[in-house]
């Protein structure tokens, strides 16, 4: 898509213009300390498949586009499948990488107290596996045969398997506690010569393998900027908490979010815009914005939904998570080969923290899993650090005129995140002077956070007569229905649901509207079926 640059002396005043039409001057926009990522290129070893020129190939444009020196690309012989057995697994996998280290002197193994050999010094810290690497290790029967319960299983990623590469004598049926869950430094600057972060750049195919790497490497450099959906299923207290912590923290960095409270997840085809962090839970299969084909997420996305299985394939478009999350355009996601039980997948309230904080992708992933040679996987550039830019929340000639509106807002939270009614008007106040939905809707979504669901409905009002594209209207008539809701007008968002569907019948997206009719007014179930005649009674 053509995309018109703007002269570098124009995009500095219409920045400034931006803050200044939400009240914040440049001087109050001060630059503040950001987190330096601390894993360097030497420090990375990419591995591909070696049977798969693709693979190969993908490897190779990732080390150039990353420093990472040729020497630190390796190619393995295994199976192109994303299933693999134990024996394969150690024989493909897990022993000639451990081999590569060896030979050129990468580690030095000793035997420590418990007996056991490990690695006391490493040079590299993150092995990075490219799509054509098997996902999943099946499970070893032999290894399995006497152990009992549901934790007592040799089933894993490959990813989280070699995340313990170092100890040379890990059991292999179980999960291992994970020493880096809830770090909070940069994994380098810790004594882990035993432990490596590994993750993968995946996905239903090798275009959008390689888009990942670009993706990351574009949006590094502005930050990403956007609104965030967090979709709270009802199902597990524990789920649950993590998504009111990733509302309350997206909001405190002041990124837009809106929250969805239904047990089941948004309707199909829910119109959504600039979502640049989505995290949900519980349902099987990707659903909602993601079978809309022509929706995307924001360039540089990161989208994480709870399943057991949401990566138990990432190949496909349209099964799991992973894949279809991919596909519709973000740069990351993380999820399950096989069940891991809740406990033991992401904590999604200390992923997003680390993430906002400056961490790199794989970072923010291992400090938020509570186990290893587990379930878990992480997709995309592992060492894409989406909020860096946020950290310093500095004004930047280059950023994208897309990007501008959210700059303003993350600027305004940390000048009067703790001033709540200064906050409102002053977004009353911009979306006043400049006729601006985003400034509105945001105005809209704080005081629906607030339960202010009457002053909510007309801020959302408001922020429809400013877009210009249907979908923003529709979706603004869809946070009206859930003011109402909130107000418990159950008849009065069955009514606006009905003017909605006259009114935007032509939009593909209309699909949302029908199906939030259909769950307030569900059909009869069928009648049972008549007995044929002369059947036993």
């Amino acid at each position: 898509m053509f995309r018109p640059t703007t002269p570098p002396n124009l995009m500095r005043t219409i920045l400034s213009l931006v803050l200044l039409a939400i009240g914040v001057t440049v001087a109050q926009a001060q630059e503040q300390p950001a987190l330096r990522s601390t894993i360097s290129p030497q420090q990375v070893l990419v591995v591909y498949n070696n049977t798969d020129a693709k693979s190969k190939s993908l490897a190779y444009y990732y080390a150039r586009a990353r420093n990472i020196p040729s020497e630190n690309v390796m190619g393995i012989k295994c199976s192109a499948a994303e299933t693999i057995s134990r024996v394969d697994y150690v024989a493909d996998i897990e022993q000639p990488i451990s081999k590569y280290f060896s030979e050129r002197d990468w580690w030095g193994l000793s035997r420590v107290k418990d007996g056991g050999i490990q690695a006391v010094r490493s040079k590299v810290r993150v092995i990075a596996l490219m799509k054509g690497v098997p996902l999943r290790v099946s499970k070893d029967p032999a290894a399995d045969q006497g152990k009992t319960g549901p934790l007592a299983t040799s089933a894993a990623s490959v990813d989280s398997e070699l995340s313990l590469i170092g100890a040379l004598d890990t059991p292999i049926t179980g999960l291992i506690p994970n020493p880096y869950f809830k770090g909070e430094a940069p994994f380098t600057s810790l004594p882990m010569a035993a432990m490596f972060l590994v993750g993968r750049i995946d996905g239903p195919s090798y275009e959008i393998a390689r888009r990942l790497i670009d993706d990351a490497i574009a949006v590094e450099k502005t930050g990403l900027w956007g609104t965030a959906l967090v979709d709270i299923a009802g199902k597990h207290k524990q789920g649950d908490d993590w998504l009111r912590a990733v509302y309350k923290r997206c909001w405190d960095a002041g990124i837009p979010t809106q929250i969805d409270r239904h047990k089941p997840c948004l309707p199909s085809h829910y119109p959504l815009r600039d979502t640049a962090l989505y995290f949900g839970w519980y349902a099987g299969t990707a659903n909602g914005p993601l079978l809309n084909e022509d929706w995307k997420f924001k360039r540089g996305a990161v989208a994480v939904h709870i399943h057991s299985f949401s990566a138990q394939t990432i190949r496909a478009t349209n099964k799991s998570w992973v894949g279809p999350i991919l596909h519709h355009g973000a740069t990351a996601s993380v999820g399950n080969v096989f069940e891991p039980y809740l406990g033991f997948t992401h904590f999604l309230d200390i992923f997003n923290a680390r993430l906002l904080q400056g961490f790199t992708l794989i970072e923010s992933a291992y400090m938020s899993t509570p186990a290893l040679s587990w379930m878990t996987v992480t997709v995309g550039d592992p060492l894409y650090r989406p909020f860096a830019r946020r950290a310093e929340l500095k004004l930047n000639p280059n950023d994208p005129p897309e990007d501008k509106d959210y700059i303003a807002i993350a600027i305004a939270f940390s000048t009067w995140g703790d001033k709540l009614p200064v906050m409102m008007n002053k977004l009353a106040e911009a979306g006043g002077r400049t006729n601006n939905g985003i400034f509105y809707e945001t105005l809209a979504l704080l005081n629906y956070r607030e339960e202010n669901y009457e002053t909510a409905r007309s801020q959302f009002k408001q922020a429809a007569i400013n877009y210009k594209q249907a979908s923003d209207k529709l979706r603004c008539g869809l946070l009206e229905v859930e003011c109402l809701f909130g107000a418990d007008k159950k008849d009065d968002a069955e009514d606006r649901l009905n003017e909605l569907k006259r009114q935007f019948s032509a939009l593909s997206e209309i699909a949302a509207v029908n199906e939030w009719l259909l769950r307030l007014n569900p059909p009869p179930p069928p009648k049972p079926a008549e007995p044929k005649a002369g059947a036993e009674k």
